[in-house]
């Protein structure tokens, strides 16, 4: 989008969509939500899912991102005014924050030189335009140690006399083990606006590493607490400790922040469709349940809005049994939300359901003659002791 183009969106010149339906803070929009992040390749797919699994919207909402995520998020507003809808802004993924710049803009080289590039308050006014619910930060990707960039980052957004936005923070993971988790909690704490954190991790899952669940545990149980925001079932973990609210993506590659100049953890479309297995609380692509876990048994049937009772590995590598598979994944998604609501909240409904979970991994093993180890993530939920990371610096 070209400056003139993206003010005179902010301006109002090429919006005639409903307005934001949001009515209160960011704070009071976000809080309990398990929102859906969407996949790049349809994201016009998920809206009628949220609704046919939610139809008071109040539970979850979807997280819209990638290159046309501002004709995608409009489209989706015209058809589902009272869906609850954010942006994922691009800028992280294409640039490192800065001391002197936090929120790097990509200009239109073609645009004239005498025009200004959009103010913070200009970009953050085009999300709502284009029918987001709640602004959010288009902050780049924070090195670790940065403590410049960070403080810099939540500084100039303080600045902004606004209560529809959320100060997005797309970290490296050692932010959150270690001496600068510290700091860390004080910066979150002297915000202004309420936070969303998403790790990176070029390798894997962010949280798998060591120190780094005792400080998401940490930053959820702040007074502050923040959205943990592109993540796997990690975020239900946070808010069974207090997060503001979590973004579960329904592909690999929306689970974490990317890093900028690299290529991030290898989807592997060669093993299948990446598939989220409610029982288990886990995700597990669909060609290894097949080889090493149904082989030589019947795979249980899923009864979702998609599958129908059909086999929940039945999913192959093509691109739409992948997308079959992420809408399964977004009303799995909201399946946890619901069922931790019945049971009076996720404080109360997490570590039972990760206990059934490692007792279901057992009993697959037993159906199948063999160990089915629950991933390593899934025994560190299990282990809710006090963690060893301040709470309060």
């Amino acid at each position: 989008m070209s400056t003139s183009d993206f003010r005179a969106s902010v301006l109002g010149a090429t919006t005639t969509f409903p307005a934001s339906p949001a009515t209160a803070s960011a704070r009071a929009e976000l809080a309990g939500r398990v929102l859906v992040v969407a996949g790049s390749d349809d994201p016009n797919a998920y809206p009628s899912l949220l609704v046919a699994a939610n139809p008071a919207l109040d539970l979850t909402g979807l997280v819209v991102g990638g290159a046309k995520w501002s004709l995608t998020m409009r489209s989706i507003r015209n058809a589902y005014p009272g869906m609850f809808l954010i942006c994922d802004p691009p800028e992280s993924e294409k640039h490192f924050a800065t001391k002197n710049d936090p929120f790097p803009y990509d200009e239109d080289p073609n645009a004239l030189a005498l025009i200004a590039a959009p103010t913070l308050n200009e970009r953050l006014d085009a999300q709502l335009h284009a029918g987001a619910s709640i602004a959010m930060t288009p902050t780049g990707y924070i090195q670790a140690g940065d403590r410049d960039a960070l403080k810099a980052a939540i500084t100039e957004a303080s600045k902004l006399n606004r209560d529809d936005t959320v100060v997005v923070l797309p970290l490296a993971h050692q932010w959150l083990a270690g001496k600068d988790v510290t700091f860390l909690l004080a910066a979150i704490n002297r915000s202004r606006h309420p936070l969303a954190i998403s790790l990176g991790d070029a390798s894997g899952n962010p949280m798998s590493h060591s120190g780094v669940l005792d400080g998401v545990r940490a930053l959820a149980a702040s007074e502050a607490a923040p959205m943990f925001h592109k993540t796997d079932l990690g975020g239900l973990e946070a808010m069974s400790f207090g997060a503001l609210a979590s973004g579960i993506g329904v592909i690999a590659s929306k689970r974490r922040a990317s890093i900028p100049g690299t290529k991030g953890f290898a989807p592997r479309v060669t093993k299948g469709a990446n598939v989220l297995l409610h029982d288990l609380a886990r995700f597990r692509r669909s060609l290894d349940m097949q080889d090493q876990w149904y082989a030589s048994i019947n795979p249980p049937a899923c009864l979702c809005l998609v599958c129908k009772g059909r086999p929940i590995d039945r999913f192959g590598r093509s691109n739409a049994d992948r997308l079959e598979a992420s809408k399964h994944n977004a009303l799995d998604i909201i399946r946890f939300a619901a069922e931790a609501r019945a049971a009076g909240g996720f404080q109360v409904y997490w570590p039972d359901r990760v206990n059934d979970a490692i007792a279901a991994h057992a009993a697959l093993g037993t159906r199948i003659g063999t160990k089915v180890e629950p991933p390593k993530e899934l025994k560190a939920w299990a282990n809710r002791g006090t963690t060893s990371m301040p709470v309060h610096p």
